[in-house]
């Protein structure tokens, strides 16, 4: 009987002719009846047949796609409009409520003072000062106002505000329109002798005796007088040296510091911190000569010193790099001690990012209110707050559960503490932390309507790549970002396509580093399908004083060792399948576009290229940039007139026989550091040789590019000029955003 059963299933199951005496292909299996299919019924499932099967693709997966085609949802408007920046956090005068400066794409760039419910500063003043041309340290709290730089005329005003930093009135102007004078690094103080109010700060005057250019600017440490009937006076406090940076003052007000070099030393090279002993004499004009406490520039010692800092027990706190690392010591300045003490080391990273270098008015740590303890972040990942007993600095406390980076820290009167930072998976925010208590976000540098799915963004791989180094073997670094996109099946991309397109980004300096975060401007080119390489160079800030002078020592080195770096980092991406063979691009601004034109010129590793404001000419850059940089050549290529064939041997401008490939060329029409005849030079020569290239010139835009339209543009720019590179049919509808000059030369795909 189970047999039989057995039997009748599998009937059932499998032997439909059993149960039709008349097969027919065309019959519905009804028992004892054949129905032929109607006539019509056929032709019109054929010819709903291929709709119906695309249809069925499943939604969560794209349909097979190549490399660099991919659909993806973040259109550069979106990426522009969203990529507001964190500059510097600051206690509004009750030292618990945020006062913070950012940028805003969407309003030209303009810097805004902003708080927790608004706006600081007013609609139509922009605070940025343009000492060193890079800015940084415009404004500073005092106990009842802010004042600031306005962009406009580089005067200072102050803005009446609240304790808790809510403005009150109109902006009022403090220094004269007389002169070209520009504030930076400011700190608000009170003459312990007459109770008058003052900003300590670095002036830089232009146009001295009426010279024009880098040879007509004088820098100097005063005093602006904040109080009186003389409000507005500036008193000269240190004079005489090429440059200073970041003063402050003593807990008593008996003593002013800030960092001095002279050229061609840059902030990261040999710096001395000096000490005026009697700030209230200086401040009547009885003022000595500042005291040299820490030579870096001495001979035999090389160190750099930033972010000096009086502590409430009158030591002076600084970072310094004399172990290679940047760490944090203190030296007993009143006491007379020669030897600075170290406070925190650092361990395989500098404590410091390049922020602190480039530009004044970081606070990388802060001191607590009841003067007890130092704070300060530890750039771990996630990062780590430290809290050091000043009393004891070996009794150290760690605090996580911080971002990946941290900016800034503001200790409050309240024992919290305020954090600017994120990560990659969330923009900069600013951030409250209170012990025992989660994280709590106050304000974010992205809208939530803006807000990208994790899923889209890219999660970078920490990555090290054998490189060259004076002929030797060595290692360099960077940061790799996979093809990220939740709507494609990386199992059904095209076979052809076995690795994706790389981006090679060389960041600017040379002395930057690769910038870590929420990159959403990388996001753009991994969700639809590239790859992307950001590389940390040899002279890259983060990784100690030896490797940031692979630039500079034992030979000047710039234009040898980036190009090797990021041609090698390159290879290691084609070698490991990271990257396809053949399909390789870089791009890069200011001195990252310099070794963008020196790799396609000097090099075979890049099929095209995009410089934004690059350098092209290195003789025309040092006749022809800002003091600040004026010299900073003689260590990355040589002093002139000695080392001129050097120059030229490394001019990318100079050998344009060399090169073969299609070029994007970005540039400012405003730019003071990298002028725009540089951009135009290599144009006429691409022109010439009828290369594949494109010259855009923005209109109102400086060393950099800060309007939203122009940020966006610049994205579309690079992604359609790499397309039509590599014959790439992107899914974004571009249109013609430009013409390229020579497009029936690009090379066969």
């Amino acid at each position: 009987r189970s047999r039989r059963r057995r039997r009748r299933r599998r009937c059932r199951r499998c032997c439909r002719r059993r149960r039709n005496p008349n097969p027919n292909p065309n019959s519905y299996p009804n028992p004892g009846r054949a129905r032929r299919m109607p006539p019509l019924l056929l032709p019109l499932l054929l010819l709903l047949a291929p709709p119906l099967a695309a249809a069925w693709t499943p939604l969560a997966m794209e349909p097979s796609v190549a490399y660099g085609a991919w659909p993806s949802p973040l259109a550069a408007g979106r990426i522009s409009a969203s990529q507001r920046k964190l500059l510097e956090l600051r206690p509004a005068p009750d030292g618990e409520s945020p006062i913070w400066c950012e940028s805003r794409p969407t309003e030209a760039g303009r810097y805004v003072l902003c708080r927790e419910g608004g706006d600081v500063s007013s609609a139509d003043h922009y605070v940025r000062t343009r000492v060193h041309e890079y800015g940084g340290g415009a404004w500073a709290v005092t106990a009842d106002a802010v004042v600031y730089s306005h962009f406009a005329d580089q005067r200072l005003y102050e803005q009446r505000i609240s304790p808790s930093g809510e403005p009150q009135g109109a902006p009022v102007p403090i220094t004269t329109a007389d002169g070209d004078f520009r504030y930076a690094g400011g700190v608000a103080f009170t003459n312990s002798a007459d109770g008058e109010k003052y900003l300590a700060c670095v002036r830089e005057a232009h146009g001295i005796g009426g010279v024009e250019g880098a040879a007509g600017v004088a820098n100097e440490i005063v005093a602006v007088k904040l109080s009186g009937d003389d409000r507005g006076a500036v008193t000269v406090l240190i004079s005489g040296r090429d440059f200073y940076g970041s003063p402050t003052v003593s807990a008593d007000g008996s003593s002013l510091a800030a960092t001095s070099w002279d050229h061609p030393n840059m902030p990261w090279d040999d710096i001395q911190l000096l000490v005026l002993r009697d700030l209230p004499a200086a401040l009547g004009g009885a003022a000595a000569a500042p005291e040299v406490v820490v030579d870096g520039a001495a001979e035999g010692s090389t160190e750099s010193i930033v972010e000096p800092r009086f502590g409430p027990d009158n030591l002076l706190y600084f970072y310094g790099d004399r172990s290679d690392l940047y760490s944090l010591y203190r030296l007993n300045v009143a006491g007379g001690a020669a030897e600075p003490e170290l406070v925190l080391s650092a361990e395989g990273k500098d404590l410091i990012g390049p922020n602190s270098l480039w530009v004044m008015g970081t606070q990388s740590y802060d001191f607590t209110p009841d003067g007890k303890k130092l704070v300060a972040a530890l750039p771990s990942a996630p990062a780590a707050l430290a809290f050091v007993d000043l009393d004891d600095i070996t009794s150290k406390t760690l605090s996580e559960g911080l971002p990946d980076h941290v900016n800034e820290v503001l200790a409050c009167a309240d024992g919290s503490v305020l954090l600017s930072g994120g990560s990659c998976s969330s923009p900069d925010m600013v951030y409250r932390w209170v012990s025992g208590a989660p994280l709590v976000s106050l304000y974010s540098t992205v809208d939530d309507a803006d807000m990208v799915e994790p899923a889209w963004v890219p999660v970078p791989e920490k990555v090290e790549f054998e490189t060259t180094f004076e002929g030797a073997a060595a290692t360099a670094h960077g940061w790799y970002y996979p093809p990220t996109n939740p709507d494609v099946d990386m199992r059904e991309v095209p076979g052809t396509d076995a690795a994706p397109p790389l981006l090679v980004k060389a960041h600017g300096g040379p002395h930057g580093a690769a910038k870590i975060g929420y990159r959403l401007d990388i996001a753009f080119w991994t969700s639809r399908g590239w790859a992307v390489l950001d590389v940390d160079y040899g002279g890259s800030m983060g990784y100690g004083r030896r490797y940031r002078q692979r630039l500079t020592h034992p030979q000047p080195n710039w234009g040898v060792v980036d190009q090797a770096d990021v041609a090698a980092g390159a290879a290691w991406c084609a070698s490991t399948g990271r990257a396809a063979p053949g399909r390789c691009v870089i791009e890069g601004g200011s001195a990252g576009g310099y070794t963008t034109l020196a790799a396609l010129v000097f090099g075979d590793a890049f099929q095209g290229g995009c410089s934004m404001y690059g350098v092209a000419d290195l003789k025309l850059l040092a006749s022809d940039t800002h003091k600040f940089e004026s010299r900073y050549l003689d260590r990355l290529v040589g002093a002139l007139p000695e080392a001129g064939a050097v120059y030229d041997e490394r001019s990318p401008l100079q050998h344009c026989e060399n090169l073969n490939a299609p070029l994007l060329l970005l540039q400012g029409d405003e730019d003071k550091i990298v002028p725009p005849n540089q951009a135009e030079r290599m144009y006429e020569v691409l022109m010439a040789k009828k290369l594949p290239t494109a010259l855009v010139m923005f209109e109102g835009e400086q060393h950099g590019f800060r309007k939203q339209e122009n940020i966006e543009k610049v994205l579309n720019y690079k992604l359609y000029f790499f397309s039509k590179l590599f014959g790439i049919s992107t899914a974004d509808d571009l249109g013609e955003p430009f013409v390229i000059q020579n497009l029936k030369n690009i090379p066969e795909a």
